[in-house]
């Protein structure tokens, strides 16, 4: 007798008794604009031209790479009716100041304890509910944020600090089509917010 493991299919031939083992294709690792990252704890996530695609089983920490511009829509959430089959728990992500854009939902029920963003960060744009349904208590937001979708940190129910890092270059918060009116902090800790927008006086 004999363990056969990692392996997608296994058959045995009754007649020849030769047993077939099918394991799954190695990707390649991230040669700077494609391939696999490797998860701190386990599992990776996958790169497709300087874009964060998908994951399969990462749990965090996560680094994402230098080079890196997104992450993609649903790239590194959780089973959820926006994510697909995927089983993320990152944890702590820190991203790097390549990155552009988070796309929709791109974190969402990810697991997210908190967000580390490249003191020069490149960011500029949040989607919707990229934040949503994670355990982040804190987050700032890089100056260089200059849109913000609807509902991003919808039910983040451990969110009670937002900070936007000044000078802020923020102009538009949108809303969540077809989301019933979901606000901004909505199923947060957050009972307030004051935002300044120029060249109106802070009163």
């Amino acid at each position: 007798f004999f363990t056969v493991t990692g392996a997608t299919t296994v058959t045995n031939n009754a007649d020849s008794g030769v047993v077939t083992a099918v394991y799954p294709a190695t990707l390649a690792a991230y040669n700077g604009t494609s391939g696999a990252v490797a998860c701190g704890s386990g599992g990776s996530f996958t790169v497709a031209n300087n874009v964060v695609s998908t994951s399969s089983g990462c749990n965090g920490p996560v680094t994402v790479p230098e080079g890196i511009t997104e992450l993609g829509v649903a790239s590194l959430c959780n089973n959820s009716n926006s994510c697909g089959n995927k089983s993320a728990n990152v944890g702590s992500v820190t991203l790097p100041s390549t990155l552009v854009r988070i796309n929709n939902f791109a974190l969402m029920s990810s697991g997210l304890t908190s967000v580390n963003f490249a003191a020069q960060s490149s960011l500029t744009t949040i989607g919707i509910k990229a934040f949503s349904y994670t355990s982040l208590t804190s987050i700032t937001i890089p100056s260089s944020v200059t849109s913000i979708g609807g509902a991003p940190f919808y039910n983040s129910s451990s969110l009670t600090s937002v900070t936007f890092q000044e000078p802020s270059s923020l102009t538009a918060i949108g809303q969540n089509p077809g989301g019933n009116g979901e606000g901004m902090f909505q199923g947060t800790s957050i009972s307030s917010c004051l935002l300044y927008t120029s060249p109106s006086p802070r009163d």
